[in-house]
């Protein structure tokens, strides 16, 4: 008996040693989200310190994407009125996990919004490497649009507007993805926005929607609007990945002060017929 107390007392005392050691060494952070405010006439700019790795969105009633030639630049932005409060989390290059706490306001306080220190300069933008094998790029888009045309993979349609994906490329660490985007109504298509969202095949009831935008680091073709009974052919550079079991990647294409829309959703099995470009 005495020896099952000495035992106890030992393995407690190691417990309660153990759990001291293991709260010095993981001391739990404060993340206060700071405060950003959007709306849909304006654009917010956020300037972080190291490029810019991944953006979780709340909800998708914001709409956010890195600003053009540059790293750590995102542009941020309402998708309708007076959207509930909601989230936005952004990971660094560096590993910096940054949290905001996104409200609607018919017109913010503040447009550019700098996360550098202050010991350096709050207008330095980071130039995106991508800017240097932009031509590569170029050139890698007109040999896919010079392809055969394929009928879409995947495709969806709503009052007349259409999106397909076509084809999937990849080339080093890269993923070329062409959409067919199609209006065969009498009226102009204005394209607001099209999103890349890494997302659960399942969502219980009530749980809020917690979802990873993919941000496409070039863009071949106009996507501004579909004139009407036509059709143009536009390719998206992602950074190349695969999609997780029980995910999808949603492609939705919103058009401008419209209800025209669209979603298409794409699994592994139609990554895995991604044609190599040598």
């Amino acid at each position: 008996m005495k020896k099952i107390i000495v035992n106890i007392t030992i393995w407690w005392t190691a417990l309660i040693t153990g759990a001291t050691a293991f709260a010095q060494r993981f001391t739990p952070i404060d993340l206060t989200p700071l405060p950003v405010e959007l709306s849909t006439g304006f654009t917010t700019h956020i300037i972080f310190p190291h490029f810019i790795k991944a953006v979780d969105l709340g909800s998708t009633d914001i709409i956010a994407q890195k600003a053009q030639n540059t790293d750590n630049v995102l542009q941020v932005k309402a998708a309708k009125e007076h959207f509930n409060p909601t989230n936005l989390t952004v990971i660094g290059g560096d590993g910096t996990l940054y949290s905001f706490l996104v409200s609607y306001v018919a017109r913010p306080d503040k447009l550019t919004i700098s996360l550098k220190p202050k010991l350096e300069s709050d207008s330095q933008i980071m130039i995106s490497d991508t800017q240097v094998n932009e031509s590569k790029l170029h050139e890698n888009c007109k040999l896919i649009t010079n392809q055969q045309f394929r009928r879409p993979m995947v495709k969806r349609a709503k009052y007349g507007a259409e999106v397909g994906m076509t084809n999937l490329y990849t080339h080093e660490n890269q993923l070329y993805l062409r959409l067919d985007l199609q209006n065969s109504s009498t009226i102009n298509y204005r394209v607001a926005q099209i999103r890349f969202f890494m997302s659960d095949n399942k969502l219980a009831k009530r749980t809020t929607i917690q979802q990873q935008e993919l941000l496409p680091i070039y863009v071949d073709g106009d996507i501004s609007k579909i004139a009407p009974r036509s059709h143009q052919l536009i390719t998206f550079v992602l950074p190349l990945f695969t999609i997780p079991d029980g995910k999808h990647l949603r492609i939705q294409m919103l058009e401008e002060n419209g209800g025209r829309n669209i979603e298409i959703k794409l699994r592994n099995k139609h990554l895995l017929r991604a044609i190599n470009i040598d």
